[in-house]
């Protein structure tokens, strides 16, 4: 099983350097967020995404791109009419807490105009190079415009204009965006089923079918909720949107949260990555704050040493 170290545009300086030439660290994921990218309209700034490839590439590390939408948007988008949603969003899992948040509507024309443009500004950039070997879908979702859930009340939903058509087309639309900024790169989705204040499966279900017709075996399927919980396993149909395309499509998955921040067992570390593996999971993605403590780095390496297969001498 592979290891690649989640590093955020908010991380200390130095952890980059400090994570990206471990010998348990296959690749690298950089998170920044749209704000970053698209300071004014149709302005790009790409010098930290320039860094992080070069320092991977000086590593021979392979990077992963993921410009977040939801909350990291300019202000601009909003003055350029962009529909605002406010709630108070809380989250017992990455950065827990309860804080105010504004996003705009997952499918507004306005905001997905704005990260199809830095897509296609990115694919522009990088599209040849060869340390760059996968990009994340974004957009649609509120919190982060990551993964596919609207993590909202089913009153708030209604009040927005949600439909299930809506939501699907929006996703199906940054899909094509993707496909078409970075023609021969890896392409990820991130699934989920909590949508509107109830579990559905149909809308996660028909975009996986769609990304996957779109661009075949350049897609890769991720969740960001693998964890060493008995929940996590073939049944539970938030696993099985997933796990049900092993042997399709490949999989990919991130540990659900900072295990040394809530100072959870390192072992439960290393039974978050056996349960995904099981699952069909061949990647995992942890934050650095994980990695850059030695305890977890030692439980994921030997996982990692563990999960992967030897070969024949």
């Amino acid at each position: 099983m592979q290891v690649w170290a989640l590093v955020r545009n908010s991380d200390p300086a130095g952890t980059l350097e400090k994570l990206v030439s471990h010998p348990a660290i296959d690749g690298i994921v950089y998170y920044t967020g749209l704000i970053r990218v698209a300071p004014a309209e149709g302005q790009f700034d790409w010098s930290t995404i320039d860094k992080v490839l070069a320092t991977a590439r000086a590593a021979g590390k392979p990077v992963k791109l993921c410009i977040c939408g939801g909350r990291w948007i300019p202000e601009w988008i909003y003055t350029k009419g962009a529909k605002k949603f406010e709630w108070s969003h809380t989250t017992q899992w990455v950065d827990a807490g309860t804080s105010k948040a504004v996003a705009p509507e997952p499918w507004d024309p306005i905001y997905l105009g704005a990260m199809k443009a830095a897509a296609q500004s990115a694919g522009q950039r990088y599209a040849n190079d060869p340390t760059l070997v996968e990009v994340q879908i974004t957009g649609p979702a509120l919190a982060n415009g990551l993964e596919m859930n609207l993590n909202i009340t089913p009153e708030e939903a209604k009040a927005m204009g949600f439909t299930p058509e809506r939501l699907a087309t929006a996703w199906k639309s940054m899909v094509d965006a993707y496909a078409d900024a970075f023609p021969t790169k890896k392409l990820s989705l991130a699934l989920h089923n909590m949508v509107a204040g109830e579990r559905r499966e149909d809308i996660a279900r028909e975009v996986r079918d769609y990304a996957f017709k779109r661009v075949g075996n350049r897609l890769e399927l991720l969740v960001c909720y693998a964890t060493h919980a008995d929940w996590f396993k073939a049944g539970n149909a938030a696993v099985d949107i997933w796990a049900e395309a092993n042997g399709k499509i490949n999989l990919e998955s991130q540990l659900i949260d900072i295990y040394s921040a809530k100072k959870q067992s390192p072992d439960l570390v290393a039974t978050a990555m056996r349960q995904s593996y099981a699952l069909g999971g061949r990647t995992m993605e942890l934050f650095s704050a994980d990695l850059l403590n030695d305890t977890y780095l030692n439980a994921v390496a030997a996982a990692r040493e563990e999960l992967t297969p030897k070969s024949n001498p």
